[in-house]
C-alpha cells in the first residue's frame, strides 16, 4: 500500500481493539488494491483474487475462474438475497487492476477511516459497501437504481458488462439454514454470529450462474462475520432471577440469556 504507516496504525488499532477478523480484512484490501507496478514485472495482464482459506472449492481455481472468455472478467459474490439482500459475500473476490484501483482501495480508505466501535457492530458495513461499488462499475444499473427507490429487488447473479468495457460476474450465496436462528460459535473467549452450527459444517454454497453449478462451499453466512464480546462483560439484564440463594453476590446471580437483547446502558 502507498499509505502503508496509516493502515499499519490502523492494523495495530483493531488488533488492540479485540478485532482479528477486522484486521483480516484490513490485509485483504489492502493486498486486493495493489497497483500493477507492484506484480511481477509490472505485468498488468495479472488479476488479484482473494478466496477464503476455510470455503473448499469443488473444482481447481483454474477451471473454475481462468477460462477464456472474450472480454477480462471481475468476480463478486452476491449476498444470501433471503438473509442479507443487497450485500457482497466477502469469501471470493477477483479483480483487474481497474477495478483493483477503484473498488478495492475505496473499501481500504473505509475500513481506515472508520471508527473502531462501527467496525466491530456494524455487520452489514463492508458487505454493503462492497455491493454498492460493484453495482456502479456495472452498465445499466442506472435504472434498477430508480427501481429500487421504489421498492424494486436487488443486483441477480449472472454476468455484466462494466464501463470500462470488462464484466463482472456475480455468483450467488445460498444458505440451507436461518443464520439468525443458529447458536453463536465459540472462538476462544469471542463468539462469532451468523456461523454455520459446528455439526453442520458448510451450511451456504457459493453458485455460478454461467455453468449452472456449485463452486465452492462457505460456512459463514456473513463475511467478514461479527464477533460478540463474552459474557462476562456485557451489561446485566435488570430482569435478574434473584432466587438464587447459594451466593447472593451480584456477580454470581442467575439470569435469564433471553433478556440480553433488550438491554440498554443508561447514563447521565
Amino acid at each position: 500500500c502507498r499509505i502503508w504507516h496509516i493502515v499499519l496504525e490502523k492494523y495495530d488499532e483493531i488488533i488492540k481493539g479485540g478485532l482479528p477478523h477486522m484486521a483480516h480484512e484490513l490485509w485483504k484490501y489492502c493486498a486486493l488494491s495493489l497497483p500493477p507496478s507492484s506484480f511481477i514485472n509490472g505485468n498488468a495482464d495479472v488479476s488479484l483474487a482473494y478466496l477464503d482459506s476455510e470455503s473448499p472449492l469443488l473444482n481447481t481455481f483454474a477451471d473454475a475462474f481462468l477460462e477464456p472468455t472474450e472480454k477480462r472478467r471481475n468476480y463478486a459474490v452476491l449476498g444470501s438475497n433471503r438473509y442479507f439482500p443487497k450485500t457482497m459475500h466477502g469469501s471470493f473476490l477477483s479483480l483487474s487492476p481497474s477495478n483493483a484501483a477503484t473498488v478495492a482501495r475505496k473499501i481500504l480508505k473505509l475500513i481506515v477511516e472508520t471508527d473502531l466501535t462501527v467496525l466491530g457492530t456494524s455487520a452489514l458495513l463492508i458487505p454493503s459497501a462492497l455491493y454498492s461499488l460493484v453495482k456502479y462499475e456495472l452498465v445499466g444499473t442506472e435504472i434498477e437504481d430508480e427501481e429500487e427507490s421504489g421498492g424494486g429487488s436487488s443486483l441477480k447473479p449472472g454476468v455484466y458488462s462494466a464501463k470500462n468495457g470488462e464484466e463482472w460476474v456475480l455468483l450467488e450465496q445460498n444458505c440451507h439454514n436461518n443464520p439468525f436462528l443458529d447458536v453463536s460459535i465459540s472462538e476462544g473467549n469471542r463468539r462469532s454470529t451468523h456461523s454455520c452450527p459446528s455439526q453442520i459444517g458448510h451450511c451456504c454454497d457459493v453458485s455460478d450462474p454461467t455453468s449452472s453449478s456449485v463452486v465452492f462451499l462457505t460456512k459463514h453466512p456473513l463475511l467478514p462475520y461479527q464477533l460478540l464480546p463474552p459474557q462476562s462483560l456485557l451489561p446485566r439484564p435488570y430482569a435478574i432471577d434473584r432466587s438464587n440463594e447459594v451466593n447472593t453476590l451480584y456477580q454470581t446471580e442467575v439470569f435469564d440469556e433471553d433478556y440480553l437483547p433488550f438491554i440498554a446502558t443508561m447514563r447521565e
